[in-house]
């Protein structure tokens, strides 16, 4: 076989892998890992079950009780403001509830996919797919951060850790927005900062301590290195999946902006295996910073003079 015939064999056989070959590896294993943990959820009776928990804590914090108070098998864990969005939910019940929200978040979810132009499967990312069957907020945070006016503060009211990457990414109009909506709830903040040993030990029960390195310092470390290695690299849409406290897999899907254009990235978020997304942080600042700086330097070196 002629050189150049070789030469352009090669050329087809990377862009038919890159063009083909990994978005099928995703799929199947976005499909696989998606299907796993809905039986799972069908088995166990978790299927919407966010929405359940929300319903439960607007009816209490309505009815002038405590919403960190109930005795469930799943109790409320989150911050005041995340419970505005279910008010509406305190006057429906628990099956009509998580219809209306179930569909209302799947379709954001396209709107998310929609506005990062990545193709329909990507519904079955796995931290995505279980935003929507658990009908985790998360889903509705990340469109609204991806919304370019200060109308993305309204994700710090439904999840106040989406301040994090706002303030990371300079958008200080929106946080402040977001920061003052959440006052509304200032009565329940101070139930809240009461509690918080209490909630903060249930919300570690419920996530089974966490995926993030978030108290693992021999890891917690080389993961804020790798994060600043990243910045300007996505690293805002990172933080939160690798370092906050008691993290679950729907925390992943804030990296979706930049697990797009990382087929490992994406593939190592779609598991819900404890310090996986801070060591998928650190390949990441790997592949994009370090080894192309290592290949230029070999090139270099190998060069004829």
């Amino acid at each position: 076989m002629q050189p150049d015939l070789v030469s352009r064999s090669s050329r087809l056989d990377l862009e038919w892998v890159r063009e083909r070959g990994v978005p099928l590896v995703l799929f199947l294993t976005f499909a696989f890992v998606t299907l796993a943990r809905l039986a799972g959820a069908f088995r166990f009776d978790t299927i919407g079950i966010d929405a359940r928990i929300y319903r439960l804590a607007a009816v209490a914090a309505l009815s002038g009780q405590d919403p960190w108070a109930q005795q469930d098998l799943f109790r409320f864990a989150g911050t005041p403001p995340s419970l505005l969005l279910f008010v509406p939910a305190a006057f429906l019940s628990e099956i009509v509830t998580v219809a209306i929200y179930g569909a209302a978040f799947a379709f954001v979810g396209f709107l998310v996919l929609r506005r990062l132009e990545l193709p329909v499967w990507w519904i079955l990312f796995p931290p995505l797919a279980e935003s929507i069957s658990t009908v985790n907020q998360d889903v509705l945070v990340l469109w609204l951060l991806l919304m370019a006016s200060a109308w993305a503060g309204l994700a710090v009211v439904c999840k106040t850790y989406a301040i994090v990457p706002l303030v990371l990414q300079g958008r200080w109009r929106a946080a402040v927005v977001g920061a003052v909506l959440s006052l509304i709830t200032l009565p329940l903040w101070i139930t809240f900062l009461q509690r918080r040993d209490e909630i903060t030990r249930l919300l570690t029960e419920q996530a089974d301590g966490g995926l993030s390195a978030w108290g693992t310092w021999w890891l917690f470390v080389p993961t804020v290195i790798a994060l600043y290695g990243l910045r300007g690299r996505g690293a805002s849409w990172l933080v939160i999946p690798a370092l906050w406290p008691a993290t679950q897999l729907h925390y992943s899907l804030l990296a979706l902006p930049v697990a797009r254009r990382s087929p490992i990235l994406a593939f190592l978020l779609c598991f819900a295996n404890p310090l996986l997304p801070a060591v998928a942080v650190i390949i990441e600042c790997l592949r994009v910073r370090v080894l192309p700086e290592a290949l230029a330097a070999f090139r270099e070196r190998s060069a004829p003079d």
